[in-house]
């Protein structure tokens, strides 16, 4: 079910942070939200938003610009990509973190050698190298 949302704020422009789908509104402009619980929730906001109707209300003959055109899909799609890739990211940190825990000394010497270019101190214990490694993994990042 798709609700449309219209924007009545008094702001030249709306970004929405606040519920992360970084959906843009220009005053006036009706957005039809695919949904239903981002819209409840956009319309909880009563200064801000109302229920728009279907088919976008014409612009007062006295502004030349046309309304903006409805891309709520392709800008949804667009966060839900990035979501997927940070949290692909954080897939792959977590995944190289529960290896390190599980590696022995030379198997970390060899891992900062090869991945970031780092010599392991040759006296440091293995819990003291696997927490330099772990280190290395914020610094540098696991890539």
């Amino acid at each position: 079910m798709t609700t449309p949302v219209k924007y009545i704020g008094r702001k030249p422009s709306y970004t929405d942070f606040v519920h992360g789908s970084k959906l843009t509104f220009e005053p006036g402009q009706v957005r039809v939200i695919p949904d239903d619980s981002l819209a409840r929730k956009f319309l909880r906001q009563v200064d801000i938003f109302e229920r728009g109707d279907q088919v976008q209300e014409q612009a007062p003959t006295t502004m030349t610009t046309e309304p903006p055109k409805d891309d709520t899909l392709s800008q949804l799609e667009a966060v839900q990509r990035e979501k997927d890739q940070a949290n692909e990211l954080d897939k792959q940190r977590n995944d190289l973190l529960d290896q390190v825990r599980v590696m022995d000394r030379s198997q970390l010497d060899i891992l900062a050698n090869d991945r970031w270019g780092q010599k392991l101190h040759s006296r440091l214990s293995l819990e003291n190298a696997r927490a330099k490694v772990l280190q290395f993994v914020d610094q540098y990042g696991a890539n």
